[in-house]
């Protein structure tokens, strides 16, 4: 009877080979984490589109309004003539705008004789006595007529600027501002009409009232009172045409 050959060992090299491949099949790989969700970007061309739109709805009402300023500052320089309500309502308001503005801080020196101008009635270079003894102001006038206009009291007038030149006359219109009872330098009363006019003098301009009467005794045609001068002249009797010599 025959023995059987004993079964070979493994070599050891592939003993270990074969753990360690095993090792490796028992060990899990770790799984990677789910990407995050990402919120989906609109297409550039879409916002490219609405970018366009805005703009030109802008560039439209930007061109509209300028159009329309242009329009505007074409009618508000249109040369018009003047009507004759239109210098009044001028007057009035170049008026009111004196009335309501303050006197200067400084007060304008003058003498016993000046030469002033009344713009409103187109005189200009009128020879002014300054009396600080009188009330009121006055104007000598000629021809007084009343008459109506719109309901108001007007008064038509005629005015010799020049002394020495009776033939020159001036034609002038005035609104009645009232009428006021005066006591002339004679002592006597006397019922004048009143206006309201600007006076110009030393570079100056502000609202005065004149009351219209007769002056042709008195050497000149104007006298200015202390009602006019208050607040912005201050008075030398001494001088004579502080503001500037008349011409000749």
């Amino acid at each position: 009877m025959s023995i059987p050959p004993k079964p070979k060992k493994p070599a050891k090299a592939a003993v270990k080979k074969a753990a360690k491949v095993a090792k490796k099949k028992a060990v899990k790989k770790p799984t990677k984490a789910a990407p995050k969700p990402t919120a989906e970007k609109p297409p550039k061309k879409a916002a490219k589109k609405t970018t366009a739109k805005t703009t030109a709805k802008t560039s439209a009402k930007t061109s509209a309004k300028k159009t329309a300023a242009k329009k505007t500052a074409a009618k508000n320089t249109t040369a018009t003539a003047p009507t004759p309500a239109g210098r009044v309502k001028k007057l009035r308001t170049t008026r009111r705008a004196l009335l309501e503005s303050p006197p200067p801080p400084d007060k304008m020196l003058i003498g016993a004789l000046e030469l002033c101008n009344l713009p409103e009635l187109g005189i200009s270079g009128l020879h002014v006595r300054v009396d600080t003894g009188a009330t009121t102001s006055s104007l000598h006038v000629d021809n007084i007529q009343d008459f109506r206009r719109d309901k108001k009291r007007y008064i038509r007038f005629d005015i010799h600027p020049d002394n020495h030149d009776v033939s020159r006359v001036v034609a002038c219109e005035a609104r009645v501002k009232s009428m006021r009872r005066v006591k002339s330098s004679t002592a006597t009363e006397q019922r004048r009409c009143v206006i309201l006019t600007v006076l110009e003098m030393g570079g100056r301009r502000w609202p005065i009232e004149l009351t219209l009467t007769d002056r042709s005794e008195m050497t000149y045609l104007m006298l200015l009172g202390r009602q006019a001068m208050a607040g912005r002249i201050l008075v030398d009797p001494e001088l004579e045409y502080v503001l500037g010599a008349p011409p000749g």
